[in-house]
């Protein structure tokens, strides 16, 4: 019978402690060539890659919680692929990714006033004119209820 395994990154400071700490009839990490796993009972039933990376994910999301309780300083591991082991020993990895892009920026201006003898006058810009919730209390009531209603509300679907 095949056998699925999910390898696990994060820093070895963390992963070198699984192995004693996850070896459950359920639940066991493995160290292999300095590779981390989790073998899991719970991948025996399941047909594909992405159903046991989907359950991987529930299983370390678990082990995260109950690792950083048990061990002050844990950062935590994440998944880093699925790999199916044939009955004959061949091995095929399945690597899924995943990315995301944040960027901020602040941004100020100076206004500049020239006098009616024509010398500059540099004078800055009100931060609140930068930002139309500072200046309507209407405008930020209006934004709160939004927040407060997707928050509240099951399957509402947010535009942020």
């Amino acid at each position: 019978m095949p056998k699925w395994l999910v390898r696990l990154q994060g820093e070895r400071f963390d992963l070198e402690d699984l192995p004693s700490l996850v070896c459950s009839p359920e639940h066991t990490v493995i160290e292999e060539d300095g590779s981390y796993y989790l073998k899991s009972s719970d991948f025996d039933s399941l047909g594909s890659a992405d159903e046991v990376r989907d359950r991987a994910l529930t299983i370390v999301k678990m082990l995260n919680g109950a690792m950083k309780l048990h061990i002050p300083g844990f950062r935590g591991v994440s998944e880093a692929g699925v790999t199916l082991i044939e009955e004959d020993g061949r091995r095929h990895h399945y690597v899924y990714l995943e990315g995301s892009i944040t960027l901020r920026s602040k941004v100020s201006a100076n206004a500049t006033v020239t006098g009616s003898n024509g010398t500059p006058r540099v004078e800055p810009h009100p931060p609140a004119a930068s930002n139309p919730a500072l200046v309507s209390p209407r405008l930020t009531r209006l934004l709160l209820t939004h927040f407060i209603f997707l928050e509240k509300t099951p399957g509402a679907v947010s535009t942020r």
